[in-house]
């Protein structure tokens, strides 16, 4: 608060962002403090720096960090849309997978067709209780077309 030039207030607190389902599912938490005549001033959160590619092309979005790739117009994951569960949706798998045609998801949901675990069978009882997980597992047992695998079992769809 001190950097921003506030040395001390009396307000009403809000707890942002933020989760933990397991160790490799995270997120940082922030606060926000609404200031008397000065308005809401993030605490904790870093300000998203926005990427001149896409202020380029009209459209919102933040710094390379947190992009996904751009899916290849050919290969063997054309139509599939994969979330990847123990690495960013901009890391190394995603790179390898994107470069295959894969779209990228930010999490398990109703168009899902493959939920990729950056880990190697057999995966860890942490991962096996992470809330992606199970959801993935129950959208499975409901009769979704959704495939959990492995990183190289990923990686044999693309290179057999």
């Amino acid at each position: 608060m001190a950097e921003d030039g506030v040395p001390r207030a009396l307000c009403a607190p809000k707890i942002v962002g933020g989760w933990r389902t397991n160790q490799y599912d995270a997120g940082r938490f922030g606060v926000y403090l609404a200031i008397p005549r000065r308005g809401r001033i993030n605490f904790g959160i870093p300000r998203p720096v926005r990427d001149p590619r896409d202020q380029a092309l009209g459209r919102g979005g933040t710094a390379a960090t947190s992009r996904r790739p751009d899916p290849a117009k050919e290969g063997p994951l054309i139509g599939e849309w994969v979330a990847i569960m123990g690495e960013p949706s901009n890391g190394a798998l995603a790179h390898e997978l994107a470069a295959a045609g894969a779209r990228f998801m930010a999490g398990v949901g109703k168009s899902t067709t493959m939920l990729v675990v950056a880990d190697e069978r057999p995966f860890s009882p942490g991962i096996g209780s992470s809330a992606t997980y199970r959801k993935a597992e129950a959208m499975i047992g409901e009769g979704r077309d959704l495939r959990i695998l492995s990183r190289s079992e990923a990686r044999a769809l693309i290179v057999p």
